[in-house]
């Protein structure tokens, strides 16, 4: 007979483990032993668990587990019913009688097509316990380990932020219409769209048919109306005295800024004896010159 994760949990009986928060200090509560005990067909299965001394009767007994979820609990007289839900797919539902120091009942659990019966038996053994002890232990770990759900978001939204510096468009519009993406967010994304590294990364992207359209309509951005104002920005700093420091500006001026690019070319390079000029512009126009006046820029 095939065994879940969750089905075996429950069939262990491990205590409730409903946590605090992840951190909270769980006070002590006082408690006492129960020994509790599962028959499926034979040999039966007995664990000794501390439960509250109030209310011990208003859980389903053996029930308790993460990936388990108990729903339609209902309590008429002594008689209790429950039904449980696992992320496994795994089902049932339980129905116990509480006597004053002890319960009886049945628990049926449906998984891979096969049922289960658990014959539900406890009585209170006595001795005194702290019936959160459990409870504290589970928020201690929680802490360490942190919320799984919250790490996976937190790991998500760090890849979207790379995909974002990249211009990695993939990752925010789909390669074919109906396709799924990874990052819903594309603020990032487009406000890079509008700054000259932006706009470079997004055209040195790996090769991608229209990427340049696809974060346009993502955007709904006019790209040549950004790289027109980027361009009368850059043709400013290029006036300056340390305009061939900048390089992050000249790779964006021969990507997108072809006639400031020409007008570089001439008046820094044309004409000139290579060996004549300064350190940094010798640079450029070792650089861009043969590459420019070859296109004809």
């Amino acid at each position: 007979m095939v065994r879940s994760a969750p089905l075996l949990a429950l069939l262990a009986l491990a205590p409730p483990a409903v946590a605090s928060a992840a951190g909270a200090e769980t006070p002590p509560e006082p408690g006492a032993y129960w020994e509790s005990k599962v028959e499926v067909q034979l040999p039966a299965q007995t664990s000794k668990v501390c439960l509250p001394k109030q209310g011990a009767e208003d859980q389903p007994p053996g029930a308790r587990d993460e990936k388990c979820k108990v729903t339609d609990l209902k309590r008429s007289g002594p008689r209790m019913t429950w039904k449980v839900s696992c992320r496994d797919g795994s089902s049932g539902e339980g129905d116990v009688t509480w006597g004053k120091d002890s319960y009886d009942g049945v628990m049926k659990m449906r998984t891979h097509g096969q049922e289960m019966r658990m014959r539900l038996k406890g009585k209170k053994v006595g001795g005194d316990c702290d019936a959160n002890e459990t409870k504290g232990t589970v928020a201690a770990v929680q802490k360490r380990a942190g919320d799984p759900q919250a790490e996976r978001a937190r790991a998500q939204a760090m890849r979207c932020s790379e995909a974002a510096d990249e211009m990695a468009v993939t990752a925010f519009a789909p390669m074919q219409p109906g396709l799924p993406v990874e990052c819903r967010d594309a603020t990032r994304f487009c406000a890079n769209l509008e700054t000259r590294k932006g706009l470079v990364a997004l055209r040195v992207s790996p090769e991608l048919p229209d990427r340049e359209g696809k974060a346009a309509r993502l955007c709904r951005k006019d790209l040549a109306a950004i790289a027109r104002n980027l361009c009368d920005a850059a043709a400013k700093e290029q006036e300056q005295a340390t305009r061939f420091s900048d390089q992050d500006s000249l790779e964006f001026v021969f990507d997108y800024c072809p006639d400031l690019a020409k007008q570089l070319v001439k008046r820094e390079c044309a004409g000139r004896k290579v060996g004549a000029l300064p350190p940094a512009q010798r640079e450029f126009c070792t650089r861009w010159a043969p590459e420019a006046l070859a296109s004809g820029k």
